[in-house]
């Protein structure tokens, strides 16, 4: 084992951590292309209501539906990464790292399955406010590490080890 450490994120940086992990699938520009296209639908459907003189309610049903989807959509998961972040920090979430020369675990304890480094998503801030690693298993398990909690050697092996350039 090259060295295990005990780190606990702050809010900020679980948040940071949601973020960059990729478990989001809708970046922006799926979001907008889904937006116009409710849009649309509630556009066709309210003037369908009132080209009808306004007979039929189920086309004004339906275009209250799209336009009220769309805020859903763009707010719901921030709301829900917001909501987990403040969670984790509160249970005072501690992730016990190990670090071996061909790969890693988490947890509680060592388990003879660790994750091998090419097999993991990293991710990394664009700016340097919040150094942090962020790895993202293939079970979509998000482990969040920021350098703050290590000292500058654990932080270069682990740049090292998972191929990443320094911050």
């Amino acid at each position: 084992m090259l060295f295990d450490v005990r780190v606990r994120p702050t809010e900020e940086e679980w948040l940071e951590g949601l973020h960059r992990s990729g478990l989001r699938r809708a970046g922006k520009g799926r979001l907008i292309v889904q937006t116009v296209a409710m849009v649309i639908v509630g556009a066709v459907a309210l003037a369908a209501f009132f080209l009808d003189g306004m007979k039929e309610p189920m086309s004004a049903i339906i275009a209250a539906a799209a336009f009220l989807v769309i805020p859903v959509m763009w707010l719901g998961p921030e709301q829900q990464m917001r909501a987990m972040a403040k969670t984790a920090a509160e249970e005072g979430s501690t992730v016990h790292l190990w670090l071996f020369e061909d790969g890693f675990d988490f947890g509680e304890e060592v388990t003879a399955a660790y994750y091998a480094y090419d097999a993991v998503h990293y991710a990394f801030p664009t700016d340097a406010t919040l150094p942090t690693l962020v790895l993202r298993t293939k079970s979509d398990e998000v482990i969040v590490i920021p350098k703050r909690e290590l000292t500058d050697e654990q932080w270069g092996t682990l740049l090292r080890l998972t191929k990443q350039e320094t911050l």
